[in-house]
Formats: structure tokens, C-alpha cells, sequence
């Protein structure tokens, strides 16, 4: 079963086009509103939906379907009632195709701009049919087989673990996490048993060296002893008959340890700041840039609500709990001593008690630091699903408002708090037990001290105002006893934390280091020609191959368009050219340097992508296509507009380059998003002059137009067909592929047709031809 919430990669983009569909379909609307679910599915897929869904399955139904396509080859198709053309914002026409085609030259010639006509050969219905029933078919045997693969994968690590090794407990632990993860990767990790030492000094580490710890606990002590002599001394002072002269030093000796007591804490709350501000930095910087530089496979199989809890709340408790609690731990430690060492000195039989006292103190902790610890853990593990599910409904908002169910995801909102509520209850529930059991059994030593004091006073072995001295230290010893106890088992539960962020700190990382790049030049790759040796990819160690022995011939500046049914592995073979998921075998040669010799940071600074969903950022426009870089010279970067015929547009807005692009760039239209993105890739990694500028040497289009307009299509691939450099293309829109020097058609992972467009639809040649059955499947 998918994850689709957040293992994206599960999902190509058409396979997620296609859940959104079956979900409007699965209603029981009578309207349905389509927002271009063709352009995100290749040329067959979009065929099959259009007969057996939108027509058969809606249509026929007497349900009204209204879509939004910039598939015009459907728009004459008879199913279509009507035909609305907006321009500009405004009704430009509006009525049946037939009526439309007779309005008038203007309409005539923007069909024949967009190459309707093209688009409108005659076709085949029972053999498209079959061939689609087919296609379903063979998909759904192909997932069975995944998942039969998944398991034997599975049980085959388990097993090779296995192999000629002894099963101890870490084994175990091993073969638990590798199935943990294989059957349910929502569920965020809970650890079991203490805080491992390793995670303690990783905090100790990132807090101070420890020449500056052994400083703070000395200053702690310092202050500790000086809080006891004044109060010793005070009791002194008071229970004497001194002179003025005396008196007067009395007060200069109990001032200058008070000036002490005074400098001790500011001393220590400065070293504590200091060091918890070190830490805390340290550990964000650490974890941040672990989790940037984490593979893909880790983002694959975690929530988004699961990286933000690490980042928010465990990151939080870290800044502003855990330095405060250690210090109270330690001066509470410290007071303790003290404080039994003062009722030794004054009163001995008092500690006769303890013994007693300390049993039931430890049953107590022993019975509540377990719960205690492990609530909190369950409570930190519960807060993930609440920002992951706040996080994707802010994210489909629109979707949820559609389908008015707005009640539904409040009542699932409740629930994930609910289950968070339930382990802060828990917590704070056996706090309170223990400190009502703790309170109890320190009345004992209080009652036993009282009744010791008022004895010795009887016989004239202590003075007043020692015995009050002793009173007041038995009252607060036993109260600092129970504050003991609770800030021990608070300190461990706050060290929860750092051991949830001590995982992240763990991530294995990609492999930024290479060997090869030291021999490269900067203008590597200077000729763009790529070759793939029987390449094998899958996206997780327990997944099956979505790449299987792929070989790939790709020359010099050539121009490519690779096709193929959705979910056939052509963006997965665009992630192996970036290396964003490694090899299982096979290799790839760039300009005939292996890619897996490379620093990342070359490999990637010199293959530039253009995905299928415009991505800028909250920023200038300036910000956006030079990635935060404040060093490009403004002549490139009007240069890089005026290519994608963008320099005019921003030319009349506010401020030009400097003009704020709101989130997600939701100040400009969608064609507008894409073109911007485009003009980002042509700004070169190391700034340089306009003399100096070259277009990147290689270009990889995942489906870069499949969401725009058919004239914004034709300028993005009459700006990347002219490019000087090697451009890798998917198409779904196949009316385009006879601008390309080679098409590459892959099926379940594998290449089954490279050649010529003239070559692979070549009828008399080549009848069974995969390219010319997807031509056909879709008109053409």
C-alpha cells in the first residue's frame, strides 16, 4: 500500500493526477469540475481516461463534467456539449465546436496555431481499446509483482543478516527495525529503555569542553557552600553576645560572603547562558545540515509533521528546559549534601532516618522514572501527526473545501491531539503520584528531627537558635528530597530530545566527495554526451527496480524526448543523472567521467533541471533566479529573461528585479511560473559577465510544460530546442516530439525503442511500433 501523503516518490506525477480523479469520480457530485487532469498523464493514459472515465463513467451517467485542458484535440471530439475560450480573463467564446469553427477567421487561425489538425487523424477505436485494456492490465500485474518483490527483498535481508552470525540483541534490534520500517513507515520511531550515554555526551559535548563544565560546577559548589555559610554564620552571629566592634566585623564577614553567594550565581547563570546557547546552536546548525544533506530516500519515508516536530518542539525544549533543569539538578544535588552535612554537624541522630527514608525515595523513583520517561516519548511521537496532518490540509485546503469536508478533517484534527493529550496526561499524572508519596514519607524525617531537637534542647545540648537552624533545614531537606527525585526523572524525560534529535544528528548523508573532480576542468562537461552502462535503480533497499538494465546512448548537444506510459520510469531515470538515489549496478558516464567518482556539488552545478511543477521562492524575482546569490550581474540576468521572453514582463512591474514574488509565486500565472523557472536555469552557478555567459551544457525537462498553455508550450521548447547544449525532454504532449533529433521509449523500466521520430512511426517498417501506438492511442 502507498503513502502518498508523503512518500511522494511512490507516486509519479500522473499516478498522483490520477488518485485526485478517482476521488472527484467516487463522489457523488453531479457537477465535476476537472482541472486539466489530462496534461499530467501520457498521450494512452490520457485516452483511456477520456473514453471509459470522463465519458463512459460520467457523461453517460448524467453527470456534468466540466474540464479545464489545454488538450485541444478533445475540444472537437462529439461528446463535447460545449466549448468556452477565455482570453485575457474575459468569455472570448463560448458554443459548440462546430459553431465555433464557423465564427470567424480569428478562430480558425488560433486552431491552426495550436496544430489541431495535427491532432485529429483518424483512429482506430477497438484497437486503441484493447491495447488500453491491455496497458491496465499489465500495470496491475506490475504492482502485484512489486509487492511480491518487496517481501522476498525483505526476507531476503532478514536472512542475510542472518547468515553465519550469532542472534544476539543487537541482531535482533537489527532485523526488528528492517521490518519495523518495511510495514509501516508512518509511524515515527519510540525508543525503549534509558537515554543512552551517547546521547549525554553529545549534549555535553555541544555545551562546553570540559575544562568549561569542570569551571561551572565548581562555581555551582562555590555557591552551594556559600549559601550554607551564610546561613550558618547568620545562626552563629545571632546566637552570641558580641560588642560593637564585633558586630560591625560580624556584619563585614556575613557581607563579603554574600557578595560571594551573589557573584557565584550571577557567574554561573552567565556560564549557563552562554553554554546552553552554544549547544543550542550547535545541535540546530548539526541537525540542519544532516537533514539537508540526507538522502532522498529519508524524505521519502518521512512526514513532513515528523522533520517540523524535530525542528519546533524538540529543538525548543532543548533551548529553553533542558539547561535549566541540569543547573536545578545539579544545585538541588549540591543542597542536598550540604543540608545533610549541616544536620550531621548539629544533630547526628537525625541521619539515623535516612536509611529508612532513602528505600521508599528510590522505590518511588525506580516506579515512576519509566512511565514518566516514556510518556513523554509517546507525547513527542504524537505530535507528528499533528503538524503532518495540519500540514497537508493547509497544503489541499481547496481540495477539502470541494469536497465540504471541512468536518471530517476537524474531527481528525481532534483525534491526533487527543492522542497527543494522552501521553502529556500520563505524564503529568505520575508526576503528581510520586510527589504525593514523596510528600508523605518526608514528614517522617521532619517529625523524627523535631522530636530530636526538643530532646536536646531539654538537656541543654543545643542552643534555640540551632535548633531552629535544624528544623528549617529538615523541613527543606525533605522537601529538596522530593524536588530531587522529580528533577531527576525530569531531567531524563527532557533528554528525550536530544535523543530524538540525535537521530537526525545520525543520518547517513549523501556523498558530496569524489575522486574525479580534481581532474575536471570548469567547463566539464563540455560536450553534454551521456551514456548509461545497464543501469538498475530502486528508490529504497526493500523496494523492486524501477530501472532494469538500462542502456543509453546519448551523443553530443543532441535534443531527446523520452515517452512512455506514466509511472514507466522517466523522471526515475532523470534522478539517476543527478544522483538524487544511487545505483543497485550499472554506471553513468557523462563526457565519459563516471558520475559515482564526482562531488555532488559539480554534478549537480552542471546538469540543470527544469521540473514539471514551478517551484519559487517568497522573495525578489532577482532572489529567485540567481538562488539567493547577490553577485550576478544584472545584464545576464535581463539576458536570461529576454531568452524565455520574460524581459518586457518584468520590465513594467514594481521594482522589476526586485519585485516580491509572493508564496509559491501565486502572483504569477502559471505559464508565467514556468518560464521563470526556465530563465533560473540558464543563469550560470559562478557568476560572470554577459561576454562570458554560456547556456548550461546540459538540460533535463521533467514534463516542464505539462501544465501551461499550448502557446507558452511551443515558446518552452522553441527556447530549449534552440539551446546550444544536450536537452533531455519528457513529453506527454506527443505532437512535439518530431522537433527532437531521438525519442526514447520506456516501458516498466526498461528502453524498448531509441531511434528517429521518423524511424519509430515509420508504420510499413516498424507496424507494432510502442511510439506509434502511443500516437495513436492519443490521436495523432
Amino acid at each position: 500500500m502507498a503513502l502518498p501523503q508523503f512518500a511522494k516518490v511512490q507516486l509519479s506525477g500522473g499516478q498522483k493526477a490520477r488518485v485526485a480523479l478517482a476521488r472527484a469520480v467516487y463522489s457523488n457530485s453531479e457537477v465535476i469540475c476537472l482541472d486539466d487532469v489530462l496534461s499530467a498523464v501520457d498521450a494512452h493514459t490520457a485516452r483511456y481516461i477520456w473514453d471509459h472515465c470522463l465519458i463512459e463513467g460520467l457523461s453517460r451517467n448524467k453527470r456534468t463534467v466540466i474540464l479545464v485542458s489545454h488538450q485541444i484535440q478533445y475540444l472537437s471530439r462529439p461528446e463535447v456539449d460545449s466549448v468556452i475560450m477565455l482570453r485575457n480573463g474575459q468569455l472570448w467564446l463560448h458554443g459548440p465546436w462546430s459553431e465555433l469553427a464557423k465564427s470567424g477567421d480569428a478562430f480558425l487561425s488560433l486552431v491552426q496555431e495550436w496544430d489541431v489538425a495535427e491532432s485529429q487523424k483518424p483512429l482506430s477505436r477497438q484497437s486503441s481499446s484493447s491495447s488500453l485494456q491491455e496497458t491496465v492490465e499489465r500495470e496491475r500485474n506490475a504492482d502485484e509483482l512489486i509487492s511480491l518483490a518487496e517481501c522476498q527483498s525483505a526476507v531476503g535481508s532478514v536472512l542475510g543478516a542472518l547468515e553465519g552470525r550469532r542472534i544476539d540483541a543487537a541482531l535482533i534490534r537489527n532485523v526488528r527495525d528492517t521490518l519495523s520500517g518495511f510495514a509501516d513507515l508512518q509511524t515515527d520511531l519510540i525508543r525503549e529503555g534509558m537515554i543512552s550515554w551517547p546521547d549525554f555526551r553529545l549534549y555535553l559535548q555541544a555545551f562546553g569542553s570540559r575544562y568549561v563544565i569542570t569551571l561551572m560546577l565548581f562555581v555551582m559548589a562555590f555557591s552551594a557552600v556559600s549559601q550554607i555559610l551564610s546561613t550558618l554564620y547568620l545562626a552563629e552571629w545571632t546566637s552570641g553576645k558580641e560588642s560593637a566592634t564585633e558586630q560591625e566585623h560580624s556584619v563585614l564577614i556575613y557581607f563579603l560572603i554574600s557578595i560571594s553567594t551573589a557573584l557565584a550565581n550571577c557567574t554561573q547563570a552567565i556560564l549557563l547562558t552562554v553554554c546552553a546557547l552554544r549547544a543550542s546552536r550547535s545541535i540546530h546548525s548539526d541537525m540542519l545540515c544532516k537533514v539537508l544533506s540526507a538522502p532522498m530516500s529519508f524524505f521519502d519515508s518521512s512526514p513532513t509533521g515528523r522533520i517540523l516536530n524535530r525542528f519546533l518542539q524538540d529543538v525548543q525544549n532543548i533551548d529553553n528546559f533542558l539547561p535549566d533543569s541540569i543547573s536545578d539538578q545539579i544545585m538541588k544535588t549540591l543542597t542536598i549534601v550540604t543540608q545533610l552535612s549541616l544536620v550531621y554537624i548539629e544533630a547526628p541522630w537525625v541521619l539515623c532516618s535516612l536509611p529508612i527514608l532513602a528505600v521508599p525515595y528510590s522505590m518511588i523513583y525506580q516506579r515512576m522514572r519509566i512511565p514518566n520517561r516514556d510518556s513523554r516519548r509517546l507525547e513527542s511521537a504524537a505530535r507528528s501527526p499533528v503538524y503532518t496532518h495540519f500540514g497537508d490540509t493547509l497544503h489541499g485546503r481547496e481540495t477539502v473545501r470541494a469536497f465540504a469536508a471541512e468536518a471530517r478533517f476537524e474531527k481528525e484534527n481532534l483525534r491526533h491531539i487527543s492522542t497527543m493529550a494522552q501521553g502529556l496526561y500520563g505524564n503529568q499524572a505520575v508526576g503528581k503520584w510520586a510527589q504525593a508519596l514523596t510528600t508523605q514519607w518526608g514528614c517522617i524525617l521532619y517529625c523524627i528531627s523535631a522530636f530530636v531537637c526538643v530532646e536536646l534542647s531539654r538537656r541543654g545540648l543545643m542552643q534555640a537558635g540551632h535548633m531552629g537552624l535544624v528544623l528549617l533545614y529538615s523541613a527543606q531537606l525533605q522537601r529538596g528530597m522530593m524536588d530531587y527525585m522529580m528533577g531527576a526523572a525530569d531531567v531524563e524525560t527532557k533528554f528525550v530530545s536530544v535523543e530524538r534529535v540525535a537521530e537526525y544528528l545520525r543520518l547517513e548523508e549523501e556523498s558530496w566527495d569524489g575522486e574525479a573532480h580534481a581532474m575536471l576542468g570548469t567547463a566539464w562537461p563540455s560536450q553534454g554526451e551521456v551514456r548509461l552502462e545497464a543501469v538498475t535503480m530502486r528508490y529504497r533497499l526493500h523496494r523492486a527496480l524501477v530501472l532494469k538494465g538500462v542502456d543509453l546512448f546519448i551523443p553530443s548537444k543532441s535534443k531527446l524526448s523520452f515517452c512512455g506510459r506514466t509511472g514507466c520510469g522517466k523522471s526515475s531515470l532523470f534522478s539517476v543523472l543527478n544522483r538524487l538515489y544511487p545505483l543497485a549496478s550499472g554506471r553513468v558516464l557523462i563526457d565519459g567521467v563516471d558520475i559515482s567518482q564526482l562531488s555532488l556539488q559539480i554534478l549537480r552545478m552542471s546538469i540543470r533541471v527544469v521540473s514539471q511543477e514551478a517551484f519559487l521562492l517568497s522573495g525578489s524575482l532577482r532572489q529567485n533566479l540567481t538562488m539567493g546569490s547577490s553577485e550576478h550581474n544584472d545584464e545576464v540576468l535581463w539576458h536570461c529573461l529576454s531568452v524565455v521572453g520574460l524581459a518586457e514582463k518584468v520590465r513594467a512591474l514594481p521594482g522589476s528585479l526586485d519585485f516580491r514574488v509572493d508564496t509559491a509565486g501565486g502572483n504569477f500565472s502559471v505559464g508565467e511560473r514556468q518560464l521563470l523557472t526556465l530563465a533560473r536555469v540558464l543563469v550560470p552557478s559562478i557568476p560572470c559577465s554577459l561576454e562570458d555567459w554560456v547556456p548550461p551544457r546540459m538540460l533535463l525537462c521533467d514534463e516542464a510544460t505539462a501544465n501551461i498553455d499550448v502557446l507558452t508550450d511551443e515558446k518552452v521548447h522553441q527556447v530549449v530546442l534552440e539551446m546550444d547544449a544536450t536537452v533531455l525532454m519528457i513529453c506527454h504532449r506527443l505532437q512535439h516530439i518530431a522537433r527532437f533529433q531521438q525519442v526514447v521509449v520506456l516501458d516498466a523500466g526498461l528502453v524498448v525503442e531509441q531511434g528517429s521520430p521518423e524511424e519509430l512511426l515509420d508504420s510499413c517498417r516498424r507496424p507494432l511500433s510502442h511510439l506509434a501506438r502511443l500516437c495513436a492511442a492519443a490521436g495523432l
